[in-house]
């Protein structure tokens, strides 16, 4: 399936006055409502999966949590439920030392994607999105312009560009399974907000999250809490998406931070 360029900068001109700018309440806290627009009726956070990487499989932050003693709850951030011991590098998972796991290890996991909503979960959103807007085979997606992709502007020539606070993003228009994984020549890059025509819900994976935030009815949130494909949590425009947001398991369990 295709993406063509949407030419119409008004597709998403209500974005400019719906999403609030980036820190913009406060220099130390980030909110929902500078991720997703604000005027629907309720809104749920998708996490991104995290990796066993001793089961090799998938793991729910849930599952995470839960091995090192932290809270599940709708603001927790991975910073506060897996903690770093003293001179791990970042980005590698808890027991592994040169791609290797240790014969002592027990749970190993490995980080969520950051920025990108990973496969399983966006066709599982696009099965339940489907279900609840009038325009399915019509909807808007913006690509933030920074992935550093060659040839990206090329490629959609002629493509209007959405600015929301220090960020760009080309707007692109298709069904809404047809970027499940925008292909090119370094691999996969991902639309930081799209939504249907009749504005039914708007999703946003923002750059630098590992949550993908949905606003849209009451009907269409309930149906994403409750299907097992996802992990997701109800959320509302003021709860707290920054790192240090999680002041449940970061006041619990690192007191110094």
């Amino acid at each position: 399936m295709v993406l063509r360029a949407e030419t119409n900068p008004k597709a998403a001109e209500w974005l400019s006055t719906s999403i609030e700018p980036h820190w913009g309440r406060s220099h130390d806290a980030n909110y929902v409502a500078a991720v997703v627009p604000r005027g629907f009726e309720a809104y749920a956070r998708v996490l991104h999966p995290a990796f066993d990487a001793v089961e090799q499989r998938p793991a729910t932050w849930a599952e995470v949590a839960d091995y090192f003693g932290a809270t599940p709850h709708a603001q927790m951030q991975w910073d506060a439920i897996h903690r770093e011991p003293k001179g791990r590098r970042y980005g590698k998972p808890f027991g592994v030392a040169n791609g290797e796991l240790s014969s002592s290890t027990q749970r190993a996991f490995i980080e969520p994607a950051v920025g990108i909503l990973p496969e399983a979960q966006f066709r599982a959103l696009c099965e339940i999105l489907a279900r609840f807007t009038t325009a399915p085979d019509d909807c808007v997606f913006a690509v933030w312009d920074g992935w550093g992709v060659p040839g990206l502007e090329s490629r959609w020539q002629g493509a209007s560009r959405l600015q929301l606070s220090d960020r760009t993003y080309y707007l692109l228009r298709g069904p809404i399974e047809a970027a499940a994984c925008l292909s090119t020549s370094n691999g996969c890059i991902g639309a930081s907000l799209w939504w249907p025509v009749d504005r039914a819900w708007c999703v946003s994976t923002e750059i630098d999250l590992m949550s993908t935030y949905i606003g849209g009815s009451a009907a269409c949130v309930s149906t994403l809490l409750s299907d097992n494909r996802i992990e997701a949590y109800p959320t509302a425009l003021d709860h707290r998406v920054d790192r240090s947001g999680d002041t449940v398991n970061t006041a619990s369990r690192y007191p110094d931070r």
